[in-house]
């Protein structure tokens, strides 16, 4: 099964994407889908893109994504399932505005989520998903707690949007199709080297098959795990009486063990 793409088209509005930080313990920088052997080993950490910008239906909110596990096959989308060993945190600077110009953003609201395992029959299975904020955060930096004392904001279901907080926060929660658009066969063109061990030369220097356009999609077919808050921006800015103009979003994701 092929998912919609969740956000097509949408604009993104003032959204600072960092380095994401892996690993409570082992922290790892980049933005490199499988860039790393722990990444490739435990795919749910993986963190393959982030998105914030303005609900298309309600001028008061903001939405916030966060995708993961890139490649999962289009057959495989309600088959697959967040690791229930991974906290995964999108955090929000408030005041970047105000802070020195190429500085490192320093979370001071966070949005988690917390999973329990899978359940059910082969075939008919779910998996409970924990929201825990918008709130503070419970330390800032590499390493990564779960805030309000390990008490949820509200409990859902992957793959069934759900509400919180009197309604005023959407929750989504499963999988998606990859929003990413990637020719793998004109990167290969571009370059060789990263195909081919032998190397060779780049169609750069004459002229690459086609130009750059239109390409073909090679994550057509693919899925990818998504979570997606849309939530009032009051929830975001109240909290912090000094927020500015400038929000900084980014996404990790950790575990106990840096594994």
């Amino acid at each position: 099964m092929k998912f919609a793409r969740p956000i097509g088209g949408a604009a993104v509005l003032c959204a600072v994407v960092v380095a994401s930080l892996l690993y409570v313990r082992v922290p790892a920088r980049g933005f490199d889908i499988h860039g790393s052997p722990i990444t490739i080993a435990r795919p749910a950490t993986d963190i393959t893109d982030t998105y914030f910008f303005p609900s298309p239906t309600n001028p008061n909110n903001v939405v916030a994504v966060m995708d993961v596990q890139a490649g999962i096959p289009a057959g495989a989308g309600l088959s697959t399932f967040f690791d229930q060993g991974v906290l995964y945190t999108m955090k929000f600077d408030t005041n970047y505005s105000a802070e020195a110009i190429g500085s490192r953003p320093k979370e001071n609201v966070v949005i988690q989520f917390a999973v329990g395992a899978p359940s059910g029959t082969p075939g008919n299975q779910t998996q409970q998903i924990n929201l825990y904020g918008p709130g503070l955060p419970a330390n800032v930096g590499t390493r990564t707690h779960l805030i309000n004392s390990g008490t949820a904001t509200a409990i859902g279901f992957i793959n069934r949007p759900f509400s919180a907080v009197n309604g005023t926060i959407q929750v989504f929660a499963g999988t998606r199709r990859d929003p990413q658009f990637w020719d793998r066969t004109q990167f290969s063109n571009i370059f060789p080297a990263s195909a081919n061990a032998n190397g060779g030369s780049s169609c750069l220097s004459s002229t690459c098959p086609s130009g750059f356009g239109p390409g073909t999609d090679s994550f057509a077919d693919s899925n990818v795990l998504s979570f997606v808050v849309e939530f009032p921006k009051v929830s975001l800015l109240g909290i912090n009486a000094n927020a500015g103009s400038i929000v900084a979003f980014w996404a990790t994701t950790s575990t106990s063990t840096g594994n």
